[in-house]
C-alpha cells in the first residue's frame, strides 16, 4: 500500500484587502502567469475573468396590453396574471410582450476561485490546470492556492504530496519535498510578494509561515526552522 506524504506550507500576509483590491491583484497576477481559477476549471483561460471587463447586464420587461392600450409593465414573468386577466376579461384582447433591457458597465472581475494555474515560462515543473507535476522515483505533485482571508489578509499555501510504496527516510523526504519544487515555490512568492509591495497594497512586514508535514497514519510535524528558512530563501535566487 502507498503512503501519502503531505507537505502544507502556508504564508499569510499582513496586508488589508478590499474586494476591489483582491479583483486587481488577480490581474496583476495572471500578466505574471499565475492565474487564478475555480477547482472545476480545465481547457483554455478566459481573458474576460481577469482586469477591467465589460459586464452585460440582461432585464426582462413584461407589458400587459388590454385592446391595444397598455395595463401595466413588469419586470418578472408575469404568466399567471396574464392567464387571470384573461379569466376575468374573456371578451377583451389581452396580450403580453416581452422585452428584453441590456446593459453593459465595465468594472473589476472578480477571482474565479483560490486554486491557480501558473504559466510562467520560468517554472522548472510540469504545469497542468491547478497543479504542478515533477519528475521523481514516485508521483509529486504540488498545488498553489490564493486567497483573501475572512480578515482581509492574503493567504499563499503550497501543498505538496508525494506517493511512496514504503515509509521513507527523512532525507528522501526532505530532497523530494523541499529542493524538487524549492525553486517553483521561492518563484511563486518572489511574483506575489512583488505586486504586493507596490503602494496599492502597501506590503511593508514579513508574513506569517506555517509549515507542517502529514503522512496517512494521521502523524503530523512542524517543518523545520532550516526548511522554512531554505523555501524562504528560495524567492531571492
Amino acid at each position: 500500500m502507498a503512503i501519502i506524504y503531505d507537505r502544507t506550507m502556508k504564508i499569510e500576509y499582513n496586508v488589508e484587502l478590499t474586494d476591489k483590491d483582491m479583483c486587481k491583484l488577480s490581474k496583476q497576477l495572471h500578466d505574471k502567469g499565475i492565474s487564478l481559477i475555480s477547482s472545476y476549471h480545465w481547457g483554455a483561460l478566459n481573458e474576460e475573468h481577469y482586469g477591467y471587463v465589460a459586464n452585460v447586464r440582461r432585464a426582462h420587461h413584461y407589458t400587459i396590453t388590454i385592446d391595444g392600450k397598455t395595463f401595466h409593465t413588469y419586470q418578472y414573468n408575469v404568466a399567471d396574471t396574464l392567464k387571470a386577466l384573461r379569466g376575468f376579461f374573456p371578451h377583451k384582447e389581452i396580450e403580453m410582450e416581452k422585452e428584453i433591457i441590456e446593459k453593459t458597465k465595465k468594472d473589476w472581475a472578480s477571482p474565479k476561485g483560490k486554486n491557480t494555474r501558473i504559466t510562467h515560462t520560468s517554472i522548472e515543473g510540469e504545469s497542468g490546470d491547478d497543479t504542478i507535476s515533477y519528475e521523481s522515483v514516485f508521483p509529486l505533485h504540488m498545488t498553489t492556492t490564493i486567497q483573501k482571508t475572512n480578515n482581509n489578509k492574503l493567504l499563499l499555501q503550497f501543498k505538496i504530496l508525494w506517493w511512496a510504496d514504503k515509509v521513507q527516510r527523512i532525507p528522501a523526504i526532505e530532497a523530494n519535498m523541499v529542493d524538487i519544487p524549492l525553486n517553483d515555490m521561492g518563484l511563486i512568492q518572489k511574483i506575489v510578494e512583488g505586486r504586493l509591495k507596490l503602494k496599492q497594497f502597501g506590503m511593508t512586514e514579513e508574513p506569517i509561515i506555517d509549515c507542517q508535514f502529514k503522512v496517512m497514519t494521521e502523524s503530523k510535524s512542524e517543518c523545520t526552522p532550516d526548511i522554512i528558512a531554505k523555501v524562504r530563501g528560495a524567492r531571492n535566487q
